[in-house]
């Protein structure tokens, strides 16, 4: 999903980590086997119907298979990602 805020658009958790996954050629069930967690909850995260509540573990891990940093991390999960027109 995208917003527009202050003429900028920002795109939401679950676009990002979906845009994420599929240019990192991986499935849901990569990241939910590296999280320990059900391929369905990434999907609902991916729908953007639920946010996830990740222990630190869980938050490294999916930071190094996703390739970003702590703070594209951080700003995905405030949905502060701005895209280009």
């Amino acid at each position: 999903m995208l917003a527009v805020m202050n003429n900028e658009m920002k795109i939401s958790f679950g676009s990002w980590l979906y845009l994420k996954r599929r240019y990192l050629d991986l499935s849901q069930a990569d990241i939910a086997n590296a999280l320990e967690i059900r391929s369905q909850t990434v999907s609902n995260w991916e729908c953007d119907r639920t946010t996830p509540k990740l222990t630190l573990d869980q938050f490294g891990k999916l930071q190094q298979l996703l390739q970003v940093s702590f703070e594209e991390m951080i700003k995905a999960g405030r949905n502060e990602i701005e895209t280009s027109e």
